[in-house]
């Protein structure tokens, strides 16, 4: 017992602390369950529980690390565009294009709505809009070659206005990758030269629908072969920037004028 002096009261006595001293604190357990106070060990929900404090939140579990999709979905339109625009030329003397129907369905179609759902994942609504979209069409230009959807069958011997019924369809797309073509202003010259490609490819396969002319076909046909090299290339490029230990050559895309730098 110790005593000290209250200046309105006189000499106060006051009893000391003689209880033990916690000098360590530390927790055990597998998830650190038990809390040691000096030699004492307690439950940490009882511990929290008597101290009438808010219990923590369960702790956020490891996240699944996604991979890049670009690079498949770059490789499918490409080697889909690349089919196309051959057979569009006319190249080996090759005029019906059945054999497209497999790859619009599986690689064009199926495999980009795959990337694009990725995308949606990832955060990037560029990605989302354009593999989704481009998947649609493959989905749907396969449905009009394929006889049992009976597309091509409902316009019976009338060859002119089922022409032109696809003709609008693809100037439709053409307006739509137009717009895309603009929002690839700020972003690489690659990205940028591949929609100019897509949009001119689609005024150009619109117009040989609307006029029958071999010769816009044929053109329209190299316009998509240089598509499907340009998604490769693209594919590589984003290939090598998720894994470039694995690359000897690696090359880069070059921004375009006024584009955000990127790190």
């Amino acid at each position: 017992m110790s005593e000290i002096t209250d200046i309105e009261k006189g000499p106060v006595a006051i009893e000391s602390d003689t209880g033990p001293k916690i000098h360590r604190v530390h927790t055990s357990g597998q998830n650190n369950e038990i809390v040691h106070l000096g030699d004492t060990a307690v439950e940490r929900d009882e511990l929290i529980a008597a101290l009438g404090l808010p219990f923590p939140s369960e702790p956020p579990a490891h996240g699944i690390r996604i991979g890049n999709p670009s690079p498949l979905g770059f490789a499918a339109f490409g080697l889909c565009s690349f089919v196309m625009g051959m057979l569009n030329f006319g190249v080996r003397g090759v005029e019906l294009p059945m054999t497209l129907v497999g790859l619009c369905f599986f690689y064009g179609g199926l495999m980009q709505t795959v990337v694009a759902v990725m995308e949606l994942i990832v955060g990037n609504t560029f990605g989302v809009i354009g593999f989704g979209s481009y998947a649609a069409f493959f989905f749907s230009y396969g449905a009009i070659l394929t006889p049992s959807f009976g597309i091509t069958e409902s316009y019976g011997k009338d060859e002119h206005q089922f022409a032109n019924a696809v003709g609008i369809y693809l100037l439709g797309w053409c307006v739509f990758s137009f717009m895309m073509w603009t929002i690839t202003l700020r972003t690489t010259i690659e990205l940028c030269f591949m929609f100019t490609c897509i949009t001119l490819s689609f005024v150009l396969a619109a117009a040989a629908e609307f006029t029958g002319d071999i010769a816009t076909k044929k053109a329209g046909g190299i316009v998509t072969i240089l598509i499907g090299f340009t998604g490769w290339y693209l594919a590589y490029c984003e290939f090598c920037k998720t894994v470039p230990e694995i690359f000897y050559f690696r090359p880069r895309m070059t921004p375009m004028p006024g584009a955000p730098k990127t790190h």
